[in-house]
This record gives structure tokens, C-alpha cells and sequence, in this order.
């Protein structure tokens, strides 16, 4: 998704970069997964999808914990994350 903004802000003598997402398309696409059964095919293989989690959310827990992207860890943290209840709206099935 290209959806992504970026605004640029001085303060204290630093410039902070501000990331934002529209997240409309993605929560309704998300629903609409959820209600229908989410299947990706990925070659040969398919893998239900179990959550869909936006770039900027995956981009601020990386920050938070210090993980990369695809590590064990991170994954982890990432379902902890969506399992929490507060992130709900991301889960597509199964999870």
C-alpha cells in the first residue's frame, strides 16, 4: 500500500519524520478476508493469512524492540501484538 504520508517536524534542535497511513481500505479488505476465508498463494503452496498489519504499526514495533523484520522474535512480539485485542481489526483468521 502507497498510502503512507510523511510530514517533517523541528523541535528541541532535531527533525522528526512523522509517519502516518490511511488505514480504511486495508480495515475493509481486512473484514471482508475475515468474513469470506483468506487464502494467499504463494507458488505452488497456499497459507491462510492471519493477520494483515499495517507498515506503519510493523515500522514503530521494530523501533520499540529493537527486532528485525521476518525474525523469530519479531514475529512473536507481532502476534502477541494482535492477539492483545487492541489490534484486533488486523486479524484475519485463525490467529
Amino acid at each position: 500500500m502507497s498510502n503512507i504520508t510523511e510530514k517533517y517536524k523541528a523541535e528541541d534542535g532535531k527533525i522528526h519524520i512523522v509517519r502516518n497511513q490511511d488505514l480504511t481500505q486495508l480495515l475493509k479488505d481486512t473484514h471482508e478476508l475475515r468474513e469470506g476465508g483468506a487464502m494467499a498463494s504463494h507458488g505452488d503452496h497456499k497459507a491462510q493469512i492471519g493477520a494483515r498489519v499495517p507498515m506503519v504499526f510493523i515500522e514503530q514495533w521494530m523501533k520499540e524492540t529493537g527486532l528485525k523484520l521476518g525474525s523469530p522474535e519479531f514475529d512473536a512480539y507481532v502476534t502477541r501484538k494482535v492477539m492483545s485485542g487492541e489490534y484486533a481489526k488486523f486479524k484475519v483468521k485463525g490467529f
